[in-house]
């Protein structure tokens, strides 16, 4: 049996220290080849479910917990946000930090400090800015050589304005997965990014029951070379927020895992039955 460079690499390299809050969830994508580097999520739900709230949590966990790690290669974790849909303003990553500091018993200013000098923030306001960036992400990351998870909120923001011509979207889609794409590959980053998705329900196989707002160009099996996990948000028939988890979608046999969530000052959580 055969295996690739980018596979023996994988089984080298050590398990990102990705957490979410939900303990089920955390569980899952530990024992999955999410864990590894070179990884692929994509979040996807209606406005309002809680995607911000789950990767502000995603952030600040997954960067306090490398900061415990006594390994100098855990502590040097940082994580790059990408906000191109105006919904991660720095006071709520500050917040949010903060309040998971207090449910750890840590209030020292420093270690506040320490946690968000490792979260970079950056702004995406319009089509011309999202395609400069992601041109430049890898001179970036060649600045920025701890970044090891990047997250985009959101993949479609920018590019679902009717003025935008076919071939301008299918540029500015190009330029994002090339880079995405190198920033896995070479980088050793973890890429995850959300979507919206209609509440309109449809019957589908592995299914969310929603409709992915999501033009053709950005759907996963369009930006993402590798093997993509998808976690989708929606409310359940009473109410309640439900939690699909689909772990390598692109394969014959994509394991499915559904779930409850709830959210809180931090992100979100697993509620108790």
């Amino acid at each position: 049996m055969s295996i690739s460079g980018l596979d023996l690499l994988n089984s080298i390299l050590p398990k990102i220290n990705l957490h979410i809050g939900h303990l089920s969830i955390d569980s899952v994508l530990d024992n999955s080849n999410f864990s590894k580097y070179n990884s692929h999520l994509q979040i996807q739900g209606p406005p309002g479910i809680g995607k911000t709230k789950l990767i502000l949590g995603l952030a600040t966990r997954s960067r306090f917990k490398s900061i415990q790690f006594n390994s100098k290669f855990y502590k040097n974790f940082e994580i790059l946000l990408i906000d191109a849909d105006g919904s991660l303003h720095p006071q709520l990553i500050k917040s949010s930090s903060i309040s998971l500091l207090n449910q750890s018993n840590q209030t020292n200013s420093n270690l506040l400090n320490h946690l968000l000098n490792g979260i970079h923030l950056v702004r995406i306001t319009n089509p011309s800015q999202l395609a400069f960036f992601f041109k430049n992400l890898s001179n970036w990351l060649i600045i920025h050589q701890n970044v090891k998870l990047i997250i985009l909120d959101s993949i479609t923001s920018h590019t679902r304005y009717v003025s935008m011509s076919i071939n301008h979207r299918a540029i500015i889609a190009k330029i994002i997965k090339d880079a995405l794409n190198l920033a896995s590959s070479i980088y050793n980053c973890t890429i995850i990014v959300t979507s919206q998705l209609t509440s309109k329900s449809i019957p589908t196989n592995h299914s969310s029951n929603t409709v992915a707002l999501i033009p053709p160009d950005f759907k996963s099996n369009s930006w993402s070379n590798s093997n993509l996990s998808t976690l989708s948000l929606m409310y359940d028939h009473l109410g309640n927020r439900k939690a699909i988890v689909i772990l390598n979608q692109n394969s014959n046999k994509p394991h499915v895992f559904v779930t409850h969530f709830d959210i809180n000052e931090i992100g979100i959580f697993e509620p108790i039955h």
